[in-house]
C-alpha cells in the first residue's frame, strides 16, 4: 500500500497533467492574455539594462523606461508597436540579425524571448489592466497607452513591528491634525492626540523614502520603492485612502520628490543621478535633468512654481526653470552631501543644509551666497524655513536649533539620538521630529517644548516584554491607555525580521553598486593614464632614436 503522501503527491502530477491537456486544446484564453511591461521590464533589467541603462546609455539607447524604449537609440528605432519581426529589440536578441545581444554572451533563454516578442505583439502595453481592445487600438496607432487611472482603495490595518526604526519620512497635514509617517511597506496615519497610528495607506512598491502633502491637503504623496530595482511615486485621496495616479517607472527607489504648487508637476531623483519631471495626471516625462554627479537627495520646487531645487549625494546644487527644465543656476560651496533645500515663503532665498554642518542662505535673482553659517548641531540632516522667517535644523548631534535670519540661535533643545527626520506644521508653531532610534516626538517651535509623543504599534510579543520590563506599578498606570479600538494586523517577529534583513540587503546592494560605478570610473581613469604613458613612452622612444641616428 502506497504511503499517503505518495498517493498525494501522484494525485497532484495527474490533476497538473490534465491542467495542462485542457490547456492545449483551447488556446484562445492564453492568446488573450496581455503580455506587458510589468512582465517584460524584469527580463531587460537581467539582460539588457547593465548596458543600456540610465548610467550607461550605450549607443544612447535605455532599455530601463518605456519612454528610453520608445525614444529608441542613436541609430533609430527599437521597438515597432505591433511588429517583434522589425523590432531589434527582439531581432538581435534572437540572433536573427546582427548584432548578437547580449555580446559576448549565450543567447537569452528562449522563454524570455517569447516574453520580448509577445509584448511588442500586443501593442508593448503598460499595465495589465489594460483590455485585449485597448492593446489592439494601441498596436494599430502604434503609440503609447494611456497611463490607467487608479481607483483601487489603499486602506488597509497599521502593521505592527517588532521594534522601533527610524522613520525614512514624515509629513503633515496643511490643515488638519494628521501626521504621515512611514512603516512596512505603507503610509500610517495619526490622527489628532491619538499617540497609535488609526489607519495605514498601502504602499506594496517598497520601502517609504518621501512623503508629501499637497498644498490644499486633499492628496497625500509618497515615494520610495526597491534599492537598485524599482521606484516610484503614488498619489492617494487623503480623505478615502483612494489611489490616483502613479508616476515613475524606476529602476531604482526615489528617494525625494516635491508637487508643484498647482499639482501639475512631479519632480523627483534617486540614486541613478538624473532629476525627472512628470506630469502628475497623465505620467508623461517633461524632462531629465543631469547635471548631477551622484545620488539626489532633495527635490523642491519654488512656491511660486518657476523655479525647481535640487541636491545630491556630493555637493551639488542645481536650480533649474521648472516649467522647461532648462539650467537656470549651480550653487558651489556645500562639501559632502546636500541634506535638504527649502525656499523662502516669497521664492526669493533657498536655505540648503549641508553633512558639513553648514547653513547656506542663497539669492535667486543674482545666484550667490549671502549668508552661511555653523549650526553647531555636526551634520544637517533636516531644515525647513518656517513662515514666520526663520530657519528650524535638525543634525547629528541630537539637536534640534532655530536661527532668525542672520544665523542667530534663538533656541535649541536635545532628542534622544540623530535627527533624521523633520516637518513643520503650515502655521510654523509646531513640528515632529523622528530620530535615529525610532522615537516620533511633536516639539512646540516657540517655546523647545515637547508637546507629545507618538507610539508606534509594536507586536504583541514585544509589547509584552516591554510591559514586563516596568516596574509593577508603572506598569499598570501605562499600558492600559494602549487598549484602542484600532484596526490592527500583527505580524510575527519572524516577518519583521525578515523585512528589517530585506531592508538591509537593499541598503548593501545599493551600496554595491556605488561601489562598482566608483571602481568602474577609476578603471577607466587608470586606462586613461595608460594611454597617455604609453605615447609618451613612445615619444620618449622616438627621440632617443633620432639622437642616436644623428650621432
Amino acid at each position: 500500500m502506497l504511503p499517503m503522501k505518495r498517493i498525494n503527491r501522484l494525485s497532484s502530477r495527474v490533476v497538473a497533467s490534465i491542467i495542462v491537456v485542457l490547456g492545449s486544446v483551447s488556446t484562445s484564453d492564453a492568446q488573450l492574455k496581455l503580455v506587458t511591461y510589468d512582465d517584460v521590464r524584469p527580463v531587460l533589467k537581467k539582460h539588457c539594462v547593465s548596458c543600456h541603462g540610465p548610467q550607461r546609455a550605450r549607443g544612447d539607447l535605455n532599455l530601463s523606461t518605456t519612454e528610453g524604449i520608445q525614444g529608441g537609440s542613436s541609430s533609430g528605432v527599437v521597438a515597432v508597436s505591433g511588429k517583434p519581426e522589425e523590432s531589434l529589440l527582439y531581432t538581435l536578441a534572437a540572433h536573427l540579425e546582427a548584432p548578437k545581444m547580449p555580446p559576448g554572451a549565450p543567447k537569452i533563454p528562449e522563454r524570455e524571448l517569447e516574453v520580448i516578442r509577445k509584448w511588442i505583439e500586443d501593442g508593448m502595453p503598460l499595465r495589465a489592466e489594460m483590455t485585449v481592445a485597448e492593446a489592439a487600438s494601441a498596436k494599430k496607432m502604434n503609440s503609447k497607452p494611456a497611463t490607467v487611472s487608479m481607483s483601487a482603495s489603499g486602506v488597509e490595518a497599521v502593521k505592527a513591528v517588532a521594534r522601533k526604526t527610524a522613520p525614512t519620512a514624515v509629513a503633515l497635514h496643511p490643515k488638519l491634525p494628521l501626521i504621515a509617517v512611514s512603516g512596512p511597506q505603507q503610509i500610517q496615519l495619526y490622527s489628532g492626540a491619538e499617540r497609535l497610528p488609526a489607519k495605514a495607506f498601502a504602499f506594496s512598491e517598497g520601502g517609504v523614502d518621501s512623503l508629501r502633502f499637497s498644498k490644499d491637503g486633499e492628496w497625500l504623496l509618497a515615494a520610495g520603492g526597491l534599492g537598485g530595482d524599482s521606484g516610484k511615486v503614488v498619489g492617494f485621496e487623503v480623505s478615502s485612502g483612494r489611489r490616483l495616479f502613479e508616476v515613475g517607472d524606476e529602476s531604482d527607489a526615489v528617494l525625494s520628490f516635491d508637487l508643484s504648487p498647482d499639482c501639475s508637476l512631479i519632480a523627483l531623483g534617486g540614486p541613478w543621478k538624473t532629476v525627472k519631471i512628470y506630469r502628475s495626471q497623465s505620467g508623461e516625462l517633461v524632462a531629465e535633468l543631469g547635471k548631477h554627479t551622484d545620488w539626489i537627495l532633495s527635490v523642491a520646487f519654488s512656491p511660486d512654481g518657476l523655479l525647481l531645487a535640487t541636491s545630491d549625494r556630493f555637493g551639488g546644487l542645481q536650480i533649474w526653470e521648472a516649467a522647461t527644465g532648462k539650467p537656470f543656476y549651480t550653487l558651489r560651496g556645500h562639501v559632502g552631501a546636500v541634506n535638504a533645500v527649502t525656499w523662502s515663503k516669497d521664492s526669493e532665498r533657498l536655505l540648503s543644509a549641508g553633512q558639513d554642518g553648514t547653513l547656506r542662505v542663497w539669492d535667486m535673482h543674482q545666484g550667490t551666497e549671502v549668508l552661511k553659517w555653523d549650526a553647531k548641531i555636526g551634520g544637517v540632516l533636516a531644515a525647513d524655513w518656517t513662515s514666520e522667517n526663520q530657519v528650524v535644523a535638525g543634525g547629528r548631534d541630537r539637536k534640534i536649533a532655530v536661527f532668525d535670519l542672520t544665523g542667530q540661535r534663538i533656541r535649541e533643545w536635545l532628542l534622544a539620538d540623530e535627527v533624521v527626520e523633520m516637518a513643520v506644521s503650515a502655521d510654523a508653531t509646531r513640528l515632529v521630529a523622528g530620530d535615529a532610534s525610532g522615537n516620533l516626538s511633536i516639539w512646540s517651535i516657540e517655546t523647545g517644548v515637547q508637546v507629545s509623543e507618538l507610539d508606534r504599534l509594536l507586536s504583541q510579543s514585544t509589547a509584552q516584554q516591554s510591559s514586563a520590563s516596568l516596574p509593577r506599578k508603572q506598569r499598570s498606570r501605562t499600558t492600559a491607555p494602549v487598549t484602542k479600538a484600532v484596526a490592527v494586523t500583527t505580524t510575527n517577529e519572524g516577518d519583521a525580521e525578515l523585512a528589517a534583513t530585506l531592508d538591509a540587503l537593499a541598503s548593501a546592494e545599493s551600496a554595491v553598486k556605488s561601489a562598482e560605478e566608483s571602481l568602474a570610473k577609476l578603471r577607466e581613469s587608470a586606462a586613461k593614464l595608460k594611454q597617455i604613458a604609453a605615447k609618451r613612452q613612445s615619444a620618449l622612444k622616438r627621440g632617443a632614436d633620432s639622437n642616436a641616428v644623428n650621432k
